[in-house]
């Protein structure tokens, strides 16, 4: 029996108490699928995270499972 895995992640927007303290985004989404550390200086030699998906910022319960869940 074949299995079929895949890999998402879904980035919560700020809450009011860490917008309240100026606090900036955790991870930044690059390409998609990836995403990094927003850190203004990353460590060296680090490599972005690959996801088979990625939601950010307002992203509706619906639209993750119709493209993770349904089939």
């Amino acid at each position: 029996m074949a299995e079929n895995i895949s890999v998402s992640v879904r980035i919560r927007p700020l809450n009011q108490r860490e917008k309240d303290s100026d606090q900036k985004e955790a991870w930044r989404v690059l390409q998609g699928i990836n995403i990094a550390p927003s850190d203004s200086n990353p460590r060296p030699g680090t490599s972005p995270f690959a996801f088979d998906n990625v939601f950010a910022g307002p992203c509706e319960t619906q639209e993750v499972y119709e493209r993770c869940a349904k089939s």
